[in-house]
């Protein structure tokens, strides 16, 4: 895509290709693709790789992979989804009670 198209990748076809190579069990090769992203890698690839780590039973990479790099990223991700939640459950709420 980059050479024949000169057309970058987002984070987020990164993140589908870790997903792809993740489910079919070439965790290594998902690894590999993360560290050599040219942006930072976001939560969703990070997550895949994990799942997958989980669903192979890849402990060692697992673990590897569950760096204080990544760990402060998923951490305000999940953060930024909880006060979404909390938003919208107010809202409902409030509509109940008018």
């Amino acid at each position: 895509m980059r050479y024949e198209y000169a057309l970058l990748p987002s984070p987020d076809q990164y993140a589908c290709m870790v997903d792809l190579l993740s489910r079919v069990g070439r965790l290594k090769a998902a690894y590999e693709l993360i560290n050599s992203m040219p942006v930072e890698p976001h939560a969703a690839a990070w997550g895949a790789l994990l799942g997958a780590c989980k669903l192979h039973c890849n402990i060692e990479l697992g673990v590897s992979c569950a760096s204080d790099s990544f760990t402060e990223q998923l951490e305000l991700q999940f953060l930024s989804d909880e006060i979404d939640i909390a938003i919208t459950d107010h809202g409902e709420n409030q509509r109940l009670e008018v």
